[in-house]
C-alpha cells in the first residue's frame, strides 16, 4: 500500500511561520519514509522540484481548486500510490498512525475523511481526506465539471456526489481553543491532528503542532 501526502501551503500571511514548523516537525520525522509535498500557487510554471509543487494559480481561497488540480494531476502523472492524502499546514499527520489506518480500506472509490457540510452539501474536510488512486484520475477525468464557485473541498464533494462516491468516515482530533490545548488532552491515537484555533491565533496553532510532536518523540 502506498500513500501519498499532500500538504497545501502557502507564501502570504503567517503561512511560512506554520511551513517552517511543520517541516520541522512530522515533515522531518517521515520525509525519508514517505512521499510529502508542499503545494503552491502563484509561479510561472506549473512544475514539481523537490518535494515543491509549484502551479501558476493564485493563492488565494478560490484558487485552491485550480491549484488542486494541478497538483493531482502532477502526481497522478509522476509517482505510482494507491492513495493521497491531502491536507493543510495547520495539521500534524502521524504517517505511521496514518498507514495503520489504511491497513483495511478499499483501494478503489475510496473518498474518506471529516465529514462537514456546506449549503447542504455534504464533503470531507479539506483540512484531511483521502483519494484512492482511481478517483484521482475520476476527477481529472472530469475536471472541467468541477465548480469552481465553491471552495475546493466543496467543490469536490459535490463532484464526488454527481458520480455516485460515498464518503467514508475518517479520524482526526480537533485543537479548536486559541490557548494551547493541555498535552495530556492529545489523543495519539490519532493520524490527524487538525491544528487551526477558532481565531486563528498561529502562536497557539504552532504550539500544538510542536507539543504534539514532543509528546509522540517521548511517547515512542
Amino acid at each position: 500500500m502506498k500513500v501519498i501526502v499532500s500538504i497545501l501551503a502557502m507564501e502570504a500571511r503567517h503561512y511560512p511561520r506554520l511551513e517552517a514548523v511543520v517541516r520541522e516537525t512530522w515533515y522531518n520525522l517521515y520525509k525519508d519514509k514517505y512521499k510529502i509535498f508542499f503545494y503552491y500557487g502563484n509561479r510561472e510554471k506549473n512544475e514539481i522540484v523537490d518535494e515543491k509543487i509549484y502551479t501558476i494559480y493564485d493563492e488565494g481561497l478560490y484558487g485552491i481548486g485550480y491549484r488542486t488540480l494541478e497538483m493531482l494531476e502532477i502526481l497522478y502523472e509522476k509517482f505510482d500510490f494507491d492513495y493521497i492524502f491531502r491536507t493543510t499546514l495547520s495539521s500534524y499527520v502521524d504517517m505511521e498512525k496514518l498507514t495503520e489506518f489504511l491497513t483495511d480500506k478499499p483501494k478503489n472509490n475510496f473518498y474518506c475523511g471529516g465529514f462537514v457540510s456546506h449549503d447542504g452539501i455534504p464533503f470531507c474536510s479539506g483540512s484531511g481526506y483521502f483519494l484512492s488512486r482511481d478517483l484521482v484520475k475520476l476527477i481529472l477525468d472530469n475536471k472541467h465539471l468541477w465548480n469552481h464557485n465553491y471552495i475546493d473541498d466543496v467543490s469536490l464533494g459535490i463532484l464526488m456526489r454527481d458520480f455516485g462516491i460515498p464518503m467514508v468516515e475518517g479520524r482526526r482530533q480537533d485543537a479548536l481553543s486559541n490557548s494551547p490545548m493541555p498535552i495530556e488532552q492529545f489523543d495519539l491515537s490519532q493520524y490527524h491532528f487538525r491544528l487551526r484555533s477558532a481565531d486563528y491565533n498561529i502562536d497557539t496553532d504552532i504550539t500544538n503542532i510542536i507539543n504534539i510532536h514532543n509528546l509522540k518523540l517521548n511517547n515512542g
